[in-house]
């Protein structure tokens, strides 16, 4: 599977979607390299793999943690469908804006922010605070798709600087439900499955998506 990392935006594009299965032999063929994916299969692109605050959080003492090369963006990923020219965002962070512009290096689309939609997991702030890019102070969007469960979504709509977002349609909010899986496109599906947390203002969720030929 071939992966592709960028120190600072701690970026990884990965072939999941589209690729047959492994073999489960213990052969020479089982230790062959596997296919390249076609040029137009859907694919995940990992933004971030820090915790709320990305890495080193705010109050970090200078030292070696603050090394470019151990800068981690709060976790985010990106599923692609080259064909349809569609992007995915899973989570809306912190570092959403260095996040979008990775993102645009590798897998550019016409339109700003050029996203078909954004799936939240939960109300903890390393997971929603960057839809406030999407509003009229920065983007501007218009009629984003922000998919989230019904605890999310009300937490969205009855808050502020999140309900003027949905006021003057920046985003729209798509209701999830536990265990439902939806169309994101012909191709690929998701489903949201509920996950023990601290669900103080929101579910949380993880997400299974199917691709053409394979699952993350």
């Amino acid at each position: 599977m071939p992966v592709r990392s960028e120190p600072i935006t701690s970026l990884l594009t990965a072939a999941l979607l589209a690729a047959p299965a492994a073999s489960c032999d213990t052969g020479a063929d089982a230790r062959r390299a596997p296919a390249a994916r076609p040029a137009d299969a859907p694919y995940v692109v990992v933004l971030g793999i820090g915790q709320d605050g990305g890495y080193p959080q705010a109050g970090t003492k200078p030292g070696d943690a603050w090394a470019p090369e151990r800068r981690r963006h709060a976790t985010s990923i990106a599923v692609v469908d080259p064909r349809a020219g569609e992007r995915w965002l899973f989570e809306a962070t912190p570092d959403f804006r260095d996040q979008l512009h990775a993102l645009d290096r590798v897998a550019p689309v016409e339109g700003v922010p050029g996203l078909a939609g954004v799936l939240l997991t939960h109300a903890h702030v390393g997971h929603y605070a960057g839809l406030i890019h999407l509003g009229h102070e920065v983007i501007a969007a218009r009629a984003v798709p922000v998919y989230a469960m019904p605890r999310m979504r009300e937490f969205l709509s009855a808050n502020g600087p999140w309900d003027q977002l949905v006021r003057f349609g920046n985003i729209e909010l798509r209701t999830l439900d536990d265990g439902v899986g939806i169309a994101l496109n012909d191709r690929i599906r998701v489903t949201p499955f509920r996950v023990p947390h601290r669900d103080e203002y929101s579910e949380t969720v993880g997400f299974r998506i199917q691709g053409p030929r394979r699952t993350v």
